[in-house]
């Protein structure tokens, strides 16, 4: 290392040397050789020749583990050691410190604290005889130490220390970056599989048969999603819960040109509101409480690919003016962040409830609306298409008679009229766990559709709730019929009274309180 001539000069270098390092390194930041590069770059300044980079969990045992040693003509090679090796005993006193510190163990301390003890063999057979060690987050649960060890009994001079010392906050950066991205990639590719396990588990295969569209209504829909696909269009999927929203959404991503890009499914009702904006943009580490480490949003994640939102009418209020800018600008800020991230990415949401009505509430914003609402598609609920009900029936018998070893079964006549004739308030949803229970229930070749009850469903009672009238109806009707036969008179032998069979008085107080006398003072007026 060179000897500066005054402090001046040394900062002046100091300074350079953390940006030259870092600048050199971040060429490089995603490449999975990231430690081998940085053990080279860390060579051109203190000379070492062994490279241990560690992260210790919190009884401080090794969970992750790189090491490279200094081959003759200074180049470095990986080498694979037990996973008892250590490169010296990682003591808690080395993360007392709040910051990232250095360690130096001249040859005397180094070896007396190895010793004999047969976990160091490796180490004392490289002949390492001196070691720094950098703890360089020790305020972490999992900290991450950095060692250099030298064959050189008085390596390490206060110069190169100094230098260390110098880079621990541009080491830690550089390692911590580097996870990172490792992050969002292993996300990428659980997301990978996770569509590739759906696509499968559907046998996607968009415009033949595997989308049941027996009834004009679902092909509609369908002649829809061909239209908006190839483009990068903002679509909102309108429809009551189960009607197949979600199934939608992969057929627009699965025809468009994104699709080898990821598929990020995100259910805006099923997320804590307090965490819905981490989830959606990512969180920096320490921005809020409990944020211990950087978190990558679904946005960044569906980078280049679809982000599916949804039940999008119940993100919060304040939080929509975010989305908005999302659709408006591609641009994305995660909380506690100061750079904003341009994000590649096809939005489709979906709603089950009336967003229009949501606007009138003053729930909903309505530009955001208007910007989701560039390509509706309304898929109608399954009572409304009732043609495709025995093509997912023989669809969802195929599919898990299959899963559950019972390829052969069928369905009697009686029990496929019984479900076409019942109203599916789940729609397809419910109509898929029904069949899936019948399978699972059937020990013979007919499906055991006996624990399937045709009671009411929810849209029955709603539709005889909008047909039979009310108790007050039916009395206001009984009163004014039995008030025209006796030609307007209450009381009596031929009061309407004695007709219903009540006193008078009791008869006087319903019509006041039913609101009859304005109707007979408009029938037969001056009538008591």
């Amino acid at each position: 290392m060179k000897i500066y001539d005054n402090e001046i000069e040394k900062l002046k270098q100091i300074s350079q040397l953390q940006v030259d390092f870092v600048k050199h390194l971040l060429e490089v930041i995603n490449h999975p050789d990231i430690f081998l590069h940085l053990s080279r770059e860390l060579h051109k300044l203190v000379k070492f020749d062994i490279f241990n980079f560690a992260i210790l969990n919190a009884s401080l045992d090794v969970i992750i583990e790189a090491t490279f040693i200094k081959l003759e003509d200074d180049s470095f090679r990986f080498i694979h050691l037990p996973d008892s090796f250590k490169i010296l005993p990682p003591k808690r006193e080395y993360f007392s410190k709040g910051s990232p510190s250095l360690f130096r163990l001249s040859s005397e301390k180094f070896l007396a604290l190895i010793g004999s003890d047969s976990l160091y063999r490796e180490i004392r057979n490289l002949n390492i005889r001196s070691v720094v060690f950098m703890a360089l987050n020790p305020e972490e649960s999992r900290k991450m130490i950095l060692s250099l060890g030298s064959k050189s009994a008085d390596a390490f001079s206060e110069e190169e220390t100094m230098v260390l010392e110098c880079l621990l906050p541009q080491i830690r950066l550089i390692i911590e970056n580097y996870f990172s991205f490792e992050q969002c990639q292993q996300l990428r590719a659980q997301l990978e599989n996770e569509k590739k396990a759906s696509l499968k588990e559907w046998q996607f295969k968009f415009g033949k048969e595997d989308l049941v569209a027996e009834s004009q209504q679902m092909k509609q829909v369908l002649y829809k999603v061909r239209q908006v696909a190839p483009t990068d269009s903002t679509v909102l999927l309108e429809g009551e819960t189960g009607v197949g929203k979600e199934l939608i959404a992969k057929a627009i991503h699965c025809s468009s040109s994104r699709n080898k890009g990821p598929l990020v499914m995100v259910n805006c009702a099923a997320l804590p509101p307090n965490l819905i904006e981490s989830e959606l943009f990512g969180h920096e580490k320490e921005s809020f409480t409990g944020a211990s480490e950087r978190r990558i949003g679904k946005f960044e994640l569906a980078n280049g690919g679809t982000i599916f939102l949804d039940e999008i009418g119940d993100m919060p209020f304040e939080l929509q003016a975010k989305l908005l800018r999302v659709l408006q600008e591609k641009d994305i800020e995660r909380i506690g962040g100061t750079q904003t991230i341009h994000v590649d990415v096809r939005i489709v949401a979906a709603s089950n409830r009336k967003l229009e009505e949501e606007i009138k509430a003053g729930r909903f914003r309505s530009d955001l609306y208007f910007r989701l609402n560039a390509f509706p598609i309304y898929i109608p609920p399954l009572r409304e298409r009732v043609e495709d009900i025995p093509a997912l029936i023989h669809y969802f018998i195929e599919y898990y008679g299959g899963v559950l070893g019972k390829p052969y079964l069928k369905i009697s006549e009686m029990d496929m009229q019984k479900l076409m004739n019942y109203q599916w308030p789940g729609n397809v949803r419910e109509l898929k766990h029904i069949i899936q229970k019948a399978v699972i229930l059937t020990t013979g070749d007919i499906l055991n559709f006996s624990d399937f009850k045709t009671s009411p469903s929810l849209f029955q009672v709603e539709k005889l709730r909008k047909t039979m009238k009310t108790l007050k109806e039916v009395e206001i009707e009984h009163i004014l019929e039995a008030l025209r036969l006796t030609n307007g008179k209450v009381s009596g032998e031929d009061g309407a009274a004695r007709l219903l069979g009540i006193n008078p008085k009791t008869l006087d107080s319903k019509i006041r309180k039913l609101g009859i006398k304005k109707v007979l003072d408009i029938q037969h007026p001056g009538t008591s």
